[in-house]
């Protein structure tokens, strides 16, 4: 295959976008992130932004902005947008819900772990008592 060969070309974009997928400082983690977390495809998330999806693998190998409550956020979503002809609430939208989804997968749910450690527990020893209720006259 030449240089110029667009499927070439297009096949190790996607190759690079995924391997980036694994590294936080591309939009690559942010982008696959959301797509986990809301079981969209890349044609639901070119939807999403409103973009081709062939533009999605480029996008995934920028620069992810700093988070949101940085005072660069802005400017870098805003040049992120325009090279890609994204609208910026759009991107800051989905790059916020991914910072949602990966401080929420980081929290340790300890109020939900004791409630289900309890409730399993609970379940065992009713079933117990019970059996033990309708052995007894």
């Amino acid at each position: 295959m030449s240089d110029n060969d667009p499927a070439e070309q297009a096949h190790l974009l996607s190759l690079a976008a995924a391997r980036a997928s694994r590294q936080p400082f591309f939009m690559a983690s942010a982008l696959e992130a959301f797509r986990q977390a809301t079981d969209t495809d890349e044609a639901g998330l070119a939807t999403r932004l409103e973009i081709e999806t062939s533009k999605l693998s480029r996008l995934a190998l920028c620069r992810r902005p700093t988070p949101a409550e940085s005072q660069s956020f802005g400017r870098e979503v805003q040049a992120i947008a325009e090279k890609f002809g994204i609208a910026p609430a759009k991107l800051a939208n989905l790059l916020r819900q991914v910072a949602s989804y990966e401080a929420d997968k980081t929290a340790r749910p300890i109020g939900l772990m004791a409630a289900r450690d309890y409730s399993e527990d609970e379940a065992e020893s009713e079933t117990t008592e019970s059996s033990n209720e309708t052995q007894e006259p």
